[in-house]
């Protein structure tokens, strides 16, 4: 995938970091671009977060192109056409 900088208001994915106690395991959600609060770093991120109990608002959230690690975001994946 290119790796065109983000843009506010695009969707990406947020690595929502789980709880302490293991109960609830790190999971992907929806979120949008609020800000690009430093226009040196544009990937490091200002996003709201579409949880299922609730919006949670990230100020400062760094990009990681493997999409894996906790409290990061990413571009959604792409399915190819079935």
């Amino acid at each position: 995938m290119s790796r065109e900088e983000p843009t506010v208001s695009r969707d990406v994915h947020y690595v929502a970091p789980g709880s302490a106690d293991g109960k609830h395991p790190p999971a992907h959600r929806a979120a949008k671009v609020t800000a690009i609060p430093d226009l040196n770093d544009p990937w490091t991120i200002s996003v709201v977060v579409f949880n299922p109990t609730g919006l949670h608002f990230n100020l400062s959230v760094p990009y990681d192109e493997t999409g894996q690690k906790p409290g990061t975001w990413h571009y959604p994946e792409r399915k190819p056409n079935a």
